[in-house]
């Protein structure tokens, strides 16, 4: 899927900063435990969302984790970098009485950054049951000047095991990135 941002869907360039002419967010690949056939990647001026159906962990008492990740590359024109300020995870949670769930978050620049950005965990308990939102803030990083630059998203859930019947489930619905996340500047 294939995102294509004109000069005007690009978010609005800082003071003494400007927009590319073109930019485009292409999806690399989908893998982990959430299935390519039941993820759906939209993609619009104003960002990419990748919508997940049956990501989930907590269904039953052996399912206790799972993860996906998601690649991205970003097209643009030579002599662009940007900085990539945040991404957006949203889900819904149940918590049982006494039982915790957590969502841990990265993103990496593929090969120009070694390893990813520190985890950003999340930590669900009885009274955070529902819909939830969460922002990974990513540290700046200015991309590579050089041609295409691929983006890693990595979601990990984990929920505690049942106990004395408590139980707890944990989904993941969607990722976002939005254009006005991305800060431009010529090389």
């Amino acid at each position: 899927m294939t995102l294509a941002l004109a000069a005007g869907g690009v978010a609005a360039a800082a003071p003494g900063r400007a927009n590319p002419p073109h930019v485009a967010l292409v999806t690399e690949s989908i893998t982990g435990d959430c299935d390519p056939r039941d993820t759906t990647v939209t993609t619009t001026p104003e960002g990419l969302t990748a919508t997940f159906t049956g990501l989930d962990t907590g269904s039953s008492t052996a399912d206790t984790e799972s993860y996906c990740h998601l690649t991205v590359r970003v097209q643009r024109p030579p002599g662009w970098t940007f900085t990539l300020s945040g991404a957006r995870y949203t889900g819904q949670a149940a918590v049982g009485v006494g039982q915790r769930a957590y969502l841990d978050s990265t993103y990496h620049q593929l090969l120009a950054q070694p390893s990813p950005t520190p985890r950003r965990r999340a930590v669900f308990q009885q009274n955070d049951s529902g819909a939830w939102g969460l922002w990974q803030g990513l540290p700046a990083q200015e991309s590579s000047c050089d041609g295409d630059t691929l983006l890693g998203f990595t979601a990990a859930m984990y929920v505690d095991r049942p106990q004395q019947g408590a139980a707890s489930k944990l989904r993941l619905d969607r990722l976002q990135l939005r254009s006005r996340d991305f800060a431009w500047r010529r090389c």
